[in-house]
């Protein structure tokens, strides 16, 4: 399990793993420092609170089984960008955070979720940008198939919405793998027919 601790202070990504189903935690372990997103970002209404996403390979490829993905949103730059952490070991190291979005310097990227496929071990990290048409929002997807060294970014929404003057926009956004054809499926909260809603899109 992982969480973000908020400030005051320096905020860190911690986990604890448990080897027996959760019978028992190991000690604490930090991902990486981050720099949490002021909420709400700079010229949108909207919450926009800081929290982390994990999931694990247990596909068979060897090169990438049992690896550890870990995600958030990050200030560091001074806009809200992905970062992806990984571990080889079962959570007891992490290697140096890298951004995965390849947005324009200054568009905006949050919340997250990330997922990896059961039978191919491909990383699947969808969230929201204003990268198009700022103000308003789309919903990408960044993709991996070497074990998250390198990720290409598609566009999932078909249009962008607006979110002017919303206190929130749900805090969050999905994804599942369909079983038995390894489809991609994500939803998110849109508000293109004027209202918020759900609104559900695969990466095929």
């Amino acid at each position: 399990m992982g969480w973000i601790t908020q400030p005051p202070g320096i905020s860190e990504f911690n986990i604890r793993t448990s080897q027996d189903g959760e019978t028992t935690f190991d000690m604490e372990t930090m991902v990486a420092s981050v720099v949490v997103l002021p909420s709400p970002l700079p010229g949108y209404q909207f919450r926009c609170m800081t929290y982390p996403s994990l999931s694990g390979d247990i596909s068979n490829v060897p090169a990438t089984r049992g690896n550890i993905y870990a995600v958030w949103q990050d200030y560091r730059e001074g806009y809200s960008d992905i970062y992806l952490s990984i571990s080889t070991n079962f959570g007891v190291n992490w290697e140096t955070p890298m951004p995965i979005a390849d947005s324009p310097v200054g568009s905006q990227n949050f919340f997250p979720a990330i997922t990896v496929s059961p039978s191919d071990g491909a990383v699947f990290v969808s969230y929201y940008t204003n990268r198009v048409n700022p103000p308003d929002l789309e919903v990408f997807l960044a993709t991996s198939r070497d074990g998250g060294i390198t990720f290409i970014n598609t566009r999932l929404t078909t249009t962008s919405f607006s979110v002017a003057g919303l206190p929130v926009i749900g805090d969050y956004i999905g994804n599942a793998i369909v079983p038995q054809t390894d489809r991609l499926v994500t939803v998110w909260t849109d508000t293109r027919t004027g209202i918020e809603n759900i609104w559900f899109g695969d990466n095929q």
